[in-house]
């Protein structure tokens, strides 16, 4: 089961319909229990999904859910840095490499974390972190995400692979240490 199929199943436990924009909507429809009294047989209460490709409006639910689960990890390695004395800059989860490297000519940071939990269509991650490594030769890029652990990407001199919580702790408390003894 894919991810979006996972998000999609989440949400019908809680709502009537789920949209995926531009291609059609899941709805379920609910049946009481009954009683048939010519075969004297009770019935349980089931739910049924049905496919409209007909509802294609976006009304956000599936995006939200989405978003919902890949935030909330990026934030919260963002109050992880920040707890440590770090300064943040948070630009959000979705940001172009272009407006990344403007970010870096201003603020020429130490660390640049970033979690890559999607394949991207236009090039494979690899070919994607050895681009940061090249546009940010100064700083320290810190990467995580589901794909970067599914695909093992390789690391380089100024890449780290945080593969887990415990890796991305460890490696926080070594560059707290590290700003401490300057």
């Amino acid at each position: 089961m894919s991810k979006i199929d996972k998000h999609i199943e989440e949400l019908l436990h809680s709502h009537d319909c789920v949209i995926v924009p531009d291609f059609g909507g899941f709805i379920t429809s609910k049946q009481s229990t009954y009683y048939n009294k010519f075969t004297s047989v009770f019935h349980p209460a089931t739910k049924k999904t049905l496919f409209n490709k007909h509802l294609v409006f976006n009304d956000g639910l599936l995006a939200a859910k989405v978003a919902e689960k890949q935030e909330l990890s990026i934030l919260f390695m963002h109050y992880l840095i920040k707890c440590r004395g770090n300064q943040v800059i948070y630009l959000g989860q979705n940001i172009s490499t272009n407006d990344l490297i403007d970010a870096y000519q201003i603020s020429k940071p130490n660390y640049i974390f970033t979690m890559i939990t999607e394949t991207y269509a236009n090039k494979p991650v690899q070919q994607y972190v050895d681009q940061l490594s090249v546009s940010f030769p100064e700083s320290k890029i810190l990467l995580s995400g589901y794909q970067v652990v599914a695909q093992d990407v390789e690391s380089s001199n100024n890449i780290s692979i945080l593969k887990s919580l415990f890796d991305a702790i460890e490696t926080l408390n070594e560059i707290k240490n590290r700003s401490c003894e300057k």
